[in-house]
């Protein structure tokens, strides 16, 4: 069964970052705690941190952030 298409609309986003936070990216993907590859840990973590600047009140809740 096909998955529902997410009620937020999404974009996919490419940062370009330095070999330093590259490497800490790997790190924490052969860890596995925040995902198993570089590209979901820093997912996670800028979702997370968002998500932390959304609960504080220095970003507005215009949107819910899922992950």
């Amino acid at each position: 069964m096909p998955r529902p298409k997410n009620a937020i609309p999404t974009k996919k986003v490419t940062p370009t970052i330095t070999m330093a936070v590259h490497d800490r990216l790997v790190r924490l993907a052969k860890i596995g705690i925040y995902g198993s590859s570089p590209a979901e840990v820093a997912r996670h973590l800028i979702v997370s941190g968002l998500d932390d600047l959304t609960k504080t009140g220095v970003l507005p809740n215009d949107h819910q952030t899922t992950g």
